[in-house]
């Protein structure tokens, strides 16, 4: 059997391994590049280039999972403990108030009593008047003038007496008339000094008594 030369072998293998890759290169065609895309307008000059979509990121979602961890890691809440209270007492129903006691009635000796001082009173009272009386005519000369009377024609004064035990005046008061008219005839007869002194009543008393001007 005659003996190959081991070059002459490899040279028909290197032919027959690049005879196979073009016979495949051949068959299968140059690698195809993908159609360029068009533009959303429909201009041919304009490529739209083809990029990978991202993922959207909901904040909210997000949050929302966020809060459901937090819940679901967070410790249970203890109920609130108050502080121990002193037992109150239950309100009690009011109680109705006794009535208050009638008025006692005063006895025949304070009523004859009182039946004395005010006959007393009376008594004093009517003296004084008519001692007033007589010193009206005086009082009229002295102070129910024009200037002082303002224009009034008439006024009424009251005159409040205190007497004591044995009849002397002690003090004396002379308010204006309730109109509010012959204010100067009213502080002139304040200056005046009334004579009145009245029979002994045996205790001090307070009467009220008019003059009328003029």
């Amino acid at each position: 059997m005659p003996r190959i030369n081991p070059s002459l072998l490899i040279g028909i293998l290197i032919t027959a391994s690049l005879g196979l890759v073009a016979g495949v290169y051949l068959w299968r065609g140059p690698a195809r590049t993908p159609a360029p895309m068009l533009a959303p307008d429909g201009d041919p000059g304009l490529v739209a280039q083809a990029r990978p979509r991202q993922a959207t990121y909901d904040s909210a979602a997000r949050l929302a999972d966020e809060d459901e961890d937090d819940a679901t890691n967070a410790a249970p809440r203890l109920p609130a403990i108050r502080p121990n209270q002193p037992n109150q007492p239950e309100p009690s129903e009011p109680t109705a108030r006794p009535d208050a006691p009638a008025p006692i009635p005063p006895d025949a000796a304070t009523l004859a009593a009182q039946e004395v001082f005010f006959a007393l009173r009376d008594r004093v009272g009517a003296e004084a008047q008519r001692q007033l009386d007589g010193e009206r005519a005086a009082l009229r000369r002295a102070c129910w003038r024009p200037e002082l009377a303002g224009g009034a024609s008439s006024a009424s004064f009251r005159v409040a007496a205190s007497f004591d035990a044995a009849g002397a005046l002690v003090a004396v008061g002379i308010s204006e008339p309730p109109d509010g008219a012959a204010t100067g005839v009213a502080h002139c007869l304040r200056q005046r000094v009334l004579d009145l002194e009245v029979a002994a009543p045996g205790t001090g008393l307070n009467v009220d008594i008019q003059l009328q001007l003029p």
